[in-house]
């Protein structure tokens, strides 16, 4: 018998038959070695019962899945490398004790995923570790980890385990980490130069590099393309200049441009001027230029001149959490650069979006870190749905996509806080701000220091919250008590009810927000 004394629902388990090739052999990413199968052995990380799967005899998880196990697991893309590291005793999320009862089984031997080569290269600390694809995520083999804790097999149980072997109590993560952050960019390559702006047109040294037309400076692409190492390429009418992962595309007549990043199109720009073609060479306004590139320019009215600072940067992604109990999550990034004469983060923002539903953006905000570096900080809230969400990140500099990635993220809302500005506002029903009910006419009651108002609105799969009602329905507070009727006319769902609180405005009666929470209809 298995010891279930500290059990945990049964997690996708798996085996790997290789299809008569080593891996050794493949050559190009994506090819198939192998396909994956079911299997009943069970894989636990620092004694949390992980995914796993068996790779040619191994037990093997994905690295992403580590985050969830007392580890760090950063992503950077243009290295294409994961990097695993232990956090701390004081720093790991306990072990989940909860008893749970284990799902049916697949049979052993049920094909599910093929097995692809891949050239992401997994590290535990500064070592290298083999890993593998299986379905777009990184797998590693537990027994690569023996140097660094313990590896575990139980014949009888059907178990492996691995244990990290214990850090300094002070962690191994650095301090941008430690304030939260979710994605961490230093600066890796640095580009300046100054352009002169005389009667002819603007010069770099004793190159000419742009002119004017009707007081406006047009500037050539290819030679800002050199300057910061874009590589162009022209299709027919559309030219494209990439730095690898991002790429924008321009047509000359047209005032439209198209970024990318890793070769899928992201978004279309409007140019403020069309580019121009002048003796077989394409020209760009300068404001459109320093938008596309995400360059930033300091211009100088006394000498003519004008600065141009351009920066690469190397990315972590250390990820978001796969379940969240409530329905906001904080994304925290960081962009550190060497002290420079003036500020790069211009125009740097932070850009969230949830299923086209929910978005938010945040620009940079400075701050001085070790060593006099240059910091950019900036975080944003992003509303979540309740169940499955898809969050998109993107870093930008201008138009320039510096960083772009999507996460799944499961909700419950089991956490939600009832935090409402009606002073005393307490309801009987509930402690935080989430309710479930069968009934779609329902009395809710409790105690308010004044009279308020609340609107209903109901969640509706691709459109996020909609409104029915007109207008707020008043609530009378009678000896610090009230009496809530609510009623919930558009079948089951999840339905939010928004807290108001009159007010005078200068067009007369108004209302201010006050808060929200949240009423589940589950009728049978």
């Amino acid at each position: 018998m298995r010891n279930r004394k500290v059990a945990v629902m049964l997690l996708a388990c798996c085996f790997v038959i290789w299809n008569g090739r080593s891996l050794a052999e493949a050559s190009s990413v994506g090819e198939r070695v192998g396909e994956v199968v079911s299997t009943d052995i069970a894989a636990y990380v620092n004694g949390k019962q992980i995914p796993s799967m068996n790779i040619a005899g191994e037990t093997a998880i994905a690295v992403e899945d580590l985050r969830e196990s007392g580890f760090d697991v950063s992503w950077s893309p243009r290295a294409r490398t994961l990097r695993i590291a232990p956090k701390a005793v004081g720093e790991q999320a306990p072990v989940d004790t909860t008893l749970m009862r284990e799902p049916a089984t697949l049979p052993i031997g049920t094909h599910l995923k093929d097995v692809l080569y891949t050239d992401i290269q997994a590290y535990y600390g500064d070592t290298p570790v083999r890993s593998f694809n299986i379905d777009g995520r990184t797998a590693i083999l537990l027994n690569d980890l023996y140097a660094f804790g313990t590896v575990t097999w139980n014949e009888v149980e059907r178990t492996i385990q691995f244990q990290a072997k214990p850090i300094a109590e002070s962690g191994t993560q650095e301090a941008w980490r430690e304030a939260g952050a979710n994605l961490m960019l230093h600066s890796v390559k640095n580009v300046s130069f100054s352009l002169d702006f005389r009667e002819e047109g603007q010069f770099y040294e004793d190159e000419q590099v742009g002119f004017g037309e009707n007081g406006l400076p047009y500037m050539k692409l290819d030679f800002f393309a050199d300057k910061f190492g874009f590589a162009k390429h022209i299709d027919r009418k559309n030219t494209e200049l990439s730095d690898g992962l991002y790429s924008f595309s321009i047509q000359p007549g047209s005032e439209q441009a198209i970024t990318y990043w890793g070769g899928e199109a992201v978004h279309t720009s409007e140019l403020i001027f069309p580019p121009q073609v002048k003796d077989g060479d394409i020209y760009l306004y300068s404001i459109d230029l320093e938008r596309l590139f995400g360059y930033i320019g300091k211009w100088n009215q006394d000498s003519r001149n004008l600065l141009i600072r351009y920066t690469s940067y190397d990315v972590k992604d250390y990820g978001l959490p796969t379940q969240e109990p409530s329905d906001k999550l904080t994304v925290k990034a960081v962009v550190t650069e060497p002290p420079w004469d003036f500020s790069l983060n211009g125009g740097m923002a932070l850009k969230l979006d949830n299923d086209n539903i929910f978005g938010n953006l945040n620009t940079a905000m400075q701050k001085t870190g070790a060593a006099d570096e240059r910091v950019s900080w900036m975080e944003a809230p992003i509303r979540l749905h309740l169940g499955d969400n898809r969050i998109t990140t993107e870093l930008a500099q201008g138009d320039r996509i510096l960083y772009s990635a999507s996460y799944p993220v499961k909700t419950s809302y089991e956490a939600v806080p009832l935090n409402v500005g009606i002073p005393g506002f307490k309801l009987d029903q509930t402690e935080v701000g989430y309710i479930k009910t069968d009934a779609s006419t329902n009395t809710l009651t409790g105690k308010a220091d004044s009279s308020f108002a609340y609107g209903v609105s109901k969640f509706e799969e691709g459109q996020g919250l909609v409104t029915r009602a007109s207008s707020p329905v008043q609530v009378e507070v009678k000896d610090g008590k009230f009496q809530m009727p609510l009623t919930l006319s558009n079948g089951n769902g999840l339905y939010q009810v928004q807290l108001y609180r009159p007010v005078a405005t200068p067009r007369g009666p108004g209302y201010s927000n006050e808060g929200y929470f949240y009423v589940m209809l589950l009728q049978p």
